[in-house]
């Protein structure tokens, strides 16, 4: 005997029959049940017999929703007896349907580019045709992504690629009809599957089973600012440069920025710290024939990788777009940094001493003055010709101004008739410096 010509599933509780007999011509009867009873010898003629057939159509399964089983005898006029036969059939009449979405991609933020597998779970087993897709809210329309594998399973596998400008801070589909089951999802009854998916957010929900999120946004920079105080620097002082960004970076090499120095080659400013957080700092030190009015780099495209790379957590690449040179948010903006790297010259020597003549243990007072205001350390001094023994004046005051003034106490023996220092190169720093 079998059911259905064979078939493993039927969604119907009326099956048909066929019986096959070495000798049908001494058949005359056929007992058929839902149950072994049939099978018991004590219990068979209280059961309905009838005549025999080759088929029975429209046979009324005794379960249903689970294997169902249907027994048969065979007798014949003399009431001889076969062995009891049997053959099953599972009965399925209800739809699969989608219990859980979830990934087998680990909890993380991740970038274009990112093959993250989403698995549909059903309740049982189904098969599809045509191309299922399963729509991701990914922003905007959404990223219909489409069906990979797992027909025959009880688990549909959607391998979706994170595309440029997606993002998501808890990965989920878009709503609960976000799947479709291209020509047919059903299970192996042939019952056509429920799609309907968990609400986003809520239990068995992509979100709820997972905590993935999308970030395919690369940094941005905010400003550029120093720490340095506002004021005029000169040749080899250190000056710190930070780039702030709008989230954490990491850094790998030693990109550069470029400074608008007035001179060939520009200042650069290379990076020496700030990795693993939003503000990089960039030291630039000042260098000979460097000279601006107020610091700040050439251009928007000044800060260069230099064969290194600034990305954040995920891995996207920093956009290195600076603000305009002198645009809110510029280094010239926020500071008042000027490079002087011209040294001071002197434009005259003078005297605040009245004219006149000067004898042994007076004071004569000698004024230098530079084109720009000069700092003083230590005791610098002028040579003075005195004769035959040249005298010195010792600097005695004008740290911070244009004039510096040095004090020449007249000694003996010391005489001339018009009082100058001795060369060009009359002034001495004497272990300090001007």
């Amino acid at each position: 005997m079998t059911i259905n010509n064979g078939d493993a599933y039927t969604t119907s509780t009326l099956v048909d029959l066929s019986f096959t007999a070495t000798d049908t011509n001494n058949v005359t009867e056929m007992l058929i049940a839902n149950s072994s009873d049939a099978c018991d010898n004590a219990q068979e003629n209280s059961l309905n017999w009838e005549g025999f057939s080759a088929t029975k159509t429209s046979w009324v399964l005794g379960q249903s929703n689970r294997t169902a089983q249907v027994f048969v005898k065979f007798r014949d006029a003399a009431k001889n007896t076969t062995p009891c036969y049997s053959d099953s059939i599972i009965h399925d009449s209800e739809a699969a349907r989608v219990v859980s979405v979830s990934s087998t991609t680990p909890n993380g933020t991740y970038k274009a580019g990112t093959l993250i597998p989403i698995q549909v779970v059903f309740t049982e087993a189904v098969t599809i045709s045509g191309n299922p897709t399963l729509t991701l809210a990914t922003g905007g329309a959404g990223a219909a992504v489409n069906y990979t594998s797992g027909s025959g399973t009880n688990t549909l596998t959607f391998n979706y690629t994170v595309g440029a400008g997606h993002s998501s801070s808890d990965l989920d589909y878009t709503s609960t009809s976000a799947l479709t089951q291209g020509t047919w999802i059903r299970d192996l009854a042939g019952n056509s599957a429920t799609l309907t998916l968990a609400a986003p957010g809520t239990v068995n929900s992509l979100s709820a089973n997972k905590n993935l999120s999308i970030d395919t946004t690369g940094p941005a920079i905010t400003h550029i600012n120093s720490p340095a105080p506002n004021g005029t620097y000169g040749v080899g002082r250190v000056i710190a440069i930070e780039v702030t960004f709008n989230d954490v970076v990491t850094v790998s090499g030693t990109p550069t920025l470029t400074l608008a120095t007035g001179s060939n080659p520009l200042g650069l400013a290379s990076y020496t710290s700030g990795s693993g957080t939003s503000t990089l700092t960039f030291n630039y030190t000042v260098g000979a024939g460097h000279t601006s009015s107020d610091l700040t780099y050439s251009a928007t495209n000044s800060l260069s990788l230099n064969g290194g790379t600034i990305t954040d957590a995920v891995g996207n690449d920093a956009a290195l777009t600076l603000p305009g040179p002198t645009a809110s948010g510029s280094l010239a903006f926020n500071k008042a940094i000027v490079l002087d790297t011209q040294a001071p010259t002197i434009t005259q020597v003078t005297s605040s001493t009245p004219n006149g003549f000067y004898r042994a243990g007076s004071t004569v007072l000698v004024d230098v003055t530079f084109n720009k205001q000069v700092v003083v350390t230590g005791s610098p001094q002028i040579t003075l010709e005195t004769g035959t023994t040249d005298a010195v004046a010792t600097y005695t005051s004008g740290s911070d101004s244009f004039t510096l003034t040095f004090r020449y106490l007249v000694g003996q023996n010391e005489n001339t008739s018009d009082l100058d220092y001795i060369s060009g190169g009359a002034i001495s720093l004497n272990g300090g410096s001007i």
